[in-house]
């Protein structure tokens, strides 16, 4: 892993007190505090995610769609499985003038040759941390809260054992 590390490293984000890097395989996350020295508060590393080479994925079959989606999703839906090497993908929205809509590309099992149709079901724990996730990031874009913000300041039937853990601590 040593000579991995020597690897030139890519900034993905920074804030004045942390910064998100890849380097060696790893998504990195790592936060300092405010006052000098500076010292490291938090390191994360998260290994990233690699494309599937599964002969399966390079033919996926055609996109699916219920509702009436933007023309361009499909495009969109086909460009995103062969940039990222994805078995599948599930993309859906609305708006204030259009009815839900959801376009869908590739497999729902790549054994069972199942393709992924717009009535696939998942399985709960996958859809609720996006949809909480999504929660929290609209109610920081209204200024409700901050990232920094204590996560027990907002929990009420649950708490966690940490009352320092924040709002944007993954």
């Amino acid at each position: 892993m040593a000579a991995a590390l020597r690897e030139d490293l890519v900034v993905i984000g920074q804030a004045p007190l942390e910064a998100r890097v890849q380097i060696a395989g790893l998504d990195v996350l790592a936060s300092v505090e405010a006052d000098p020295p500076h010292r490291l508060t938090g390191l994360q590393g998260y290994p990233l995610g690699g494309r599937i080479t599964d002969t399966r994925v390079a033919a996926p079959p055609p996109a699916r769609t219920l509702g009436d989606a933007p023309a361009e999703m499909a495009g969109i839906a086909d460009g995103a499985i062969t940039e990222f090497g994805l078995a599948g993908l599930v993309l859906a929205g609305d708006g204030p003038d259009t009815r839900a809509w959801v376009v869908t590309r590739g497999w729902a099992d790549l054994d069972r040759a199942e393709v992924l149709d717009t009535g696939h079901r998942f399985q709960a724990v996958g859809i609720a941390a996006l949809v909480t996730a999504t929660a929290v990031l609209r109610l920081i874009a209204d200024g409700r809260f901050g990232l920094e913000t204590c996560a027990n300041d907002h929990l009420r039937t649950v708490r966690l054992a940490d009352d320092t853990i924040t709002v944007g601590e993954p």
